[in-house]
Formats: structure tokens, C-alpha cells, sequence
């Protein structure tokens, strides 16, 4: 089996025509041709997972967040992104990004998932179809809220805009960056909207509006899609096959 066939399999399940335009998804380097060793899935292509992948002797490694975002004036291998391309190219590894095309499909779903709830409606059909939205089946605190995400997710920390003990009945959510979507939860009338994390002063607004937030950390709102994308590969894969996810920790630390 070759890296191609697992670029069909990403992009059957989140098809690139689904990213925003702003984003680059697909593969970022390396090629797909020869043989498929194996397959590392991770959230970010850091060192870390770079390193994890020559471990395992893993050829094709596939994040959420691409490595590249912007067009490159020059690729330096002393740090930064060229650093970390130099170790997968030296390492004959390939680079595959499913990024704002799987947040569409997979990321929003699996977060609201997690959580207990079964959301389909699209928060924000103008911007990709980002986000989900939905009620719940009986109003809850955004305390409560809260505490079912300390237990479903165990984030560093959890920050509020609003009042913790205002009843909400229905809910938000994006996983990562969810500044820009502040208008979309307003038409769509939601009382809480949770995401990964948000601008000071998208926060500032949404306390003038009175929508109240939960943010709970891009990398903790994330992370569950590498455990999903592990489990879609792993049911349309030969099981010799090794396919492994890779889970680093968060690159902040709370201390108050």
C-alpha cells in the first residue's frame, strides 16, 4: 500500500474543497509515493511528533494544523518550520494536513460528542460550515457546563465571559479559534458559546451583547480529532499496518 491511498482516505472523509481559502491543506511535504510503513497522527507537526514518527519508523505523518500557512521568502533549517521539515525530509516522512476541511467534518462533532450532546445544526453556514449549535435537552448552569468539560476533556484551565451561574438552554461551540464567529452565535441565539480560545476583544463584545463564552484552550478543544482520526484509519486499514497517535502536552501552564 502506498501514502496515496491514505490521502484518498483523509480526503473522502474531508475533502480539501471544504477549507476555507485562506488555509493550505493537503500534503506539505515530502510525496506520496513508495510504501506505506506506517502512519503517525498528531495535533501539531512539532519536533516532538517528528521524533515519535522516526521512532516508530513511521513514514507518513498527518496533523490537523498545517506546518505552512503563508507562501515562504526562504526555509531556514536552524529553526521554526524549516527546521522541522528538514527532519522529515532527512527521515523520508511525508506531511499530510487535514486542517479547517476536517474541522468541518470532524473536529466540532467529536468535541460536541464528548460533551453528550448531539448537535447538527451548522453554526456559521457562511464561514465553511465552522462550528455546530444546538439546545439542550434541559437548561444547565454555565457552571455545570463547566464542570462536565473539566471531566470529558481535563483542560489546563477554563475562562468565562459571563455569569457562571446563568441558566443556558442553547449551546455553541468551535473548536480552536472561535473569535471570528462571535456574529454567527448571535444570529443563531445562543446563550453559550464554548470554543477553544477567543481575542480580547471579540470578549469585550460579547460581554456588551451579552453572550456569554467558555474558553477551554485551542490545543484541549482539538486534540480529541487525532483519537478519531486513529479510529477512522484504523477500520479501513490492514491491521499490521501501525497507526498510531501522538499526544504532547499543552504549551501553557497555568499557575493561579
Amino acid at each position: 500500500m502506498d501514502k496515496y491511498a491514505i490521502a484518498t482516505l483523509l480526503e473522502t472523509l474531508a475533502p480539501v474543497s471544504l477549507a476555507a481559502d485562506w488555509d493550505n491543506c493537503g500534503l506539505q511535504v515530502g510525496d506520496l509515493a513508495g510504501e506505506l510503513k506506517g502512519i503517525l497522527v498528531a495535533l501539531n507537526a512539532s519536533l516532538a511528533a517528528c521524533q515519535r514518527a522516526i521512532d516508530l519508523q513511521c513514514n507518513l505523518l498527518v496533523t490537523h494544523h498545517p506546518l505552512f500557512f503563508k507562501p515562504l521568502r526562504q526555509l531556514l533549517t536552524t529553526g521554526g518550520p524549516g527546521r522541522i521539515a528538514s527532519r522529515l525530509l532527512a527521515n523520508d516522512i511525508a506531511l499530510y494536513t487535514a486542517h479547517t476541511n476536517l474541522d468541518v467534518v470532524a473536529c466540532n462533532r467529536r468535541l460536541a460528542d464528548l460533551l453528550g450532546w448531539d448537535f447538527e445544526q451548522v453554526l456559521a453556514p457562511e464561514a465553511n460550515g465552522m462550528g455546530l449549535c444546538g439546545d439542550l435537552p434541559e437548561p444547565l448552569t454555565i457552571s455545570a457546563i463547566a464542570n462536565r468539560i473539566r471531566q470529558a476533556l481535563a483542560p489546563n484551565g477554563i475562562r468565562l465571559v459571563g455569569a457562571s451561574q446563568k441558566l443556558v438552554k442553547r449551546v455553541g461551540i468551535c473548536a480552536g479559534s472561535g473569535s471570528d464567529l462571535l456574529a454567527a452565535t448571535e444570529r443563531q441565539q445562543v446563550d453559550l458559546f464554548i470554543t477553544g480560545e477567543i481575542r480580547y476583544h471579540v470578549a469585550l463584545e460579547a460581554r456588551d451583547r451579552q453572550i456569554a463564552i467558555l474558553e477551554i484552550g485551542h490545543q484541549t478543544s482539538e486534540e480529541p480529532v487525532v483519537d478519531f482520526l486513529v479510529g477512522y484509519l484504523r477500520k479501513r486499514l490492514p491491521a499490521t499496518l501501525l497507526i498510531e497517535g501522538f499526544h504532547e502536552a499543552e504549551p501553557f501552564e497555568v499557575l493561579l
